[in-house]
C-alpha cells in the first residue's frame, strides 16, 4: 500500500499538481537610466541574470506591489510590459540590438509574462506568469525585460517593488 501511495504522489508531482508553499521575495527598486516615450522595445540589462534560483517546477507566479515614483513631473499614467528569456540575446536573435549596457528587442518576438498600469505614486498589483518564466526558473537562469507601452520615463524615475511572493507547483 505504501508503494502505491508513493507512486501516486510521484505521479501527481510530475503533473504539476502539488503546490509548494508560498515564498517571500526581497523588496527592490529599479531606477530609470534614461528618458523614453511609449512605445519602447523590450529592454534587457546586460550582466547577471535576475533569476538565479529555481528547480523542477511549473506554474510559477511572481507577485509584487509596484509603485511608480517620478524624479520630476511626468505623465501620470504608465503602462509597462514584462518579458522573460533564459539567455541574453545572441547573434541568432536578429530582432535584438546590442546597445552597450543593454539589449533592445522587438516585443512581438519576445515572450510576455505580465503587464501593469501605474498611476503616479499609487501602488498596483503585478503578477508575472507563463511558460517563459517557468523555463527560466527550471534553468535557474532568467533575464527580465521591460517595455514601456504608455507614458514617459525620465532619468531618476523609480519603480518600487514591495511585498513580493512566488508560488509554484511540482
Amino acid at each position: 500500500m505504501k508503494k502505491i501511495a508513493l507512486a501516486c504522489s510521484l505521479l501527481l508531482a510530475g503533473c504539476g499538481i502539488v503546490p509548494l508553499p508560498q515564498q517571500p521575495l526581497s523588496d527592490f527598486d529599479l531606477s530609470m537610466p534614461f528618458s523614453a516615450s511609449a512605445p519602447t522595445p523590450v529592454l534587457y540589462l546586460k550582466g547577471d541574470p535576475q533569476i538565479q534560483q529555481g528547480g523542477p517546477v511549473q506554474g510559477v507566479r511572481v507577485q509584487y506591489n509596484v509603485r511608480y515614483l517620478p524624479a520630476l513631473l511626468s505623465s501620470s499614467r504608465h503602462g509597462l510590459a514584462f518579458y522573460v528569456r533564459s539567455a541574453l540575446p545572441g547573434p541568432q536573435d536578429t530582432h535584438c540590438t546590442d546597445r552597450g549596457s543593454y539589449y533592445e528587442c522587438d516585443p512581438t518576438r519576445e515572450e510576455r509574462v505580465g503587464s501593469i498600469t501605474l498611476e503616479q505614486s499609487q501602488p498596483n498589483a503585478l503578477t508575472l506568469a507563463g511558460a517563459a518564466l517557468d523555463r527560466a526558473v527550471r534553468a535557474k537562469q532568467g533575464y527580465v525585460g521591460l517595455a514601456l507601452e504608455e507614458g514617459q520615463i525620465a532619468p531618476g524615475d523609480r519603480l518600487e517593488f514591495r511585498n513580493g511572493t512566488v508560488n509554484a507547483r511540482f
